[in-house]
Parts: C-alpha cells; sequence; structure tokens
C-alpha cells in the first residue's frame, strides 16, 4: 500500500507547477485540501485494500500539491530576513499538528475503530478547504502577477 501511495507524490511533483500555472495558487491549494477530504472519506469508506491503496495514493497527492504551493507562498510573502523564523515556526506548527493528530487518530481509533480517524481527518480537511479557499482567492485576485 506504501508503494502504491508514493505513486501520488511522483505524479504530484510532476504536476504541481503546471497546475499551479493554470489554475492558480487558490484553487491548486484548496482544490488539494479537497482532494485530502475526498481520499480520506473513501479510505473511510471501502475495505478492499487494492481500492485503499488508490486513495491512499490520492491523499499522498494532496500531499505534495499542498506541500508545494504553501511553502512556495511562504517564500512569495515572506521578506527574506525572516524566512528562516517563518519556517522553523511553520515546521514547529505543522509537527505539532502531526502530534496531536497522531494522539487523536488513536483515542478514536481506541474508541470506535480504526476506520474512524479517516473521516475525522476528512472531516479536518473539508473544514480547511472552506477556510482556506476564500482567503487564498481574495489574496491571488488581489495579486494577479502572481497567477
Amino acid at each position: 500500500m506504501l508503494s502504491v501511495s508514493a505513486l501520488g507524490g511522483l505524479i504530484g511533483s510532476a504536476v504541481v507547477a503546471s497546475l499551479r500555472r493554470k489554475i492558480g495558487y487558490a484553487a491548486t491549494t484548496a482544490g488539494s485540501l479537497v482532494l485530502g477530504s475526498l481520499s480520506l472519506f473513501a479510505i473511510y469508506v471501502t475495505d478492499v485494500p487494492w481500492v485503499a491503496a488508490l486513495f491512499l495514493a490520492a491523499y499522498i497527492l494532496h500531499a505534495v500539491l499542498f506541500s508545494i504551493c504553501l511553502s512556495s507562498l511562504r517564500q512569495r510573502l515572506v521578506p527574506d530576513e525572516l524566512r528562516g523564523r517563518v519556517n522553523a515556526v511553520s515546521k514547529l506548527f505543522g509537527l505539532a499538528g502531526l502530534t496531536i493528530g497522531a494522539g487523536l487518530g488513536g483515542l478514536f481509533a481506541t474508541a470506535s475503530g480504526l476506520a474512524t480517524p479517516f473521516l475525522a481527518g476528512a472531516l479536518v480537511f473539508a473544514l480547511c478547504a472552506l477556510i482556506a479557499w476564500p482567503s487564498l482567492r481574495r489574496w491571488e485576485n488581489a495579486n494577479p502577477a502572481v497567477s
């Protein structure tokens, strides 16, 4: 399953630049969150291993698209003299989020089954897409040269 999921990362790294140029940062970033949500929900509802592997690849595709777009935006928005500090804080919050998410996922899995963390993740990504889309779209519209 992990080998199949790696294909999503390879595809994501190959298409992210052209996708971002074609539809913009806002749509690529928010779209990746929607893809993450849908893929986690699909993993939640399936019990077929090869189907889960394909959706895990879609999830990794989302992760690569989101990560590259977010890193590119951070480099554009943060002044050079602050970039190291902002990157360090971003990494700290990212790793803290992974740690908290893993702990909550373990609690959810213990309380209501191994599939439940996938549903919780799908809901979190859907909420993040709803929050991110308007802000990213406003920023992109205010900075047309970036698209």
